[in-house]
């Protein structure tokens, strides 16, 4: 079983995306972190927000989908109030005003997220499983 819930109370401070590795970069308040290589969405008030694969994409719309820019609108000012990773080795990340980060497990062999919190490192490994360091 993988299951982790961890309370948390942080600032959102930034986001990245890293073009060439398509890695994505979120940084908190005390040293609290996510970096996410493959897939994650994002949910408000139950209702899914944005998916990271449609970043650069236009679908139709006056100019392509900029990520960065609408998940620094969207978190700013909000707190990261906790962590739960699921058996699957899915990681909600639940920030104030019903707002949901989830960070997917999207290959069975490579690493599809790491997160530190509280001093120590979390890594979402190859098929589901969650690896901690202190």
């Amino acid at each position: 079983m993988n299951q982790l819930d961890l309370p948390l109370h942080s600032a959102f401070s930034s986001v990245a995306y890293e073009e060439g590795g398509s890695s994505w970069s979120f940084v908190f308040s005390g040293d609290n972190a996510l970096a996410v290589e493959g897939i994650w969405r994002v949910f408000r008030s139950g209702v899914l927000a944005a998916i990271s694969t449609d970043h650069g994409h236009q679908f139709g719309l006056p100019a392509p989908m900029d990520l960065v820019q609408f998940m620094t609108q969207l978190l700013q000012g909000r707190q990261l109030l906790g962590i739960h990773v699921n058996d699957f080795g899915d990681a909600n990340f639940t920030f104030s005003d019903e707002v949901v980060l989830v960070a997917y497990v999207s290959s069975m062999g490579y690493e599809s997220y790491q997160f530190s919190a509280e001093g120590r490192q979390y890594i979402g490994m190859g098929g589901g499983e969650l690896s901690m360091m202190q």
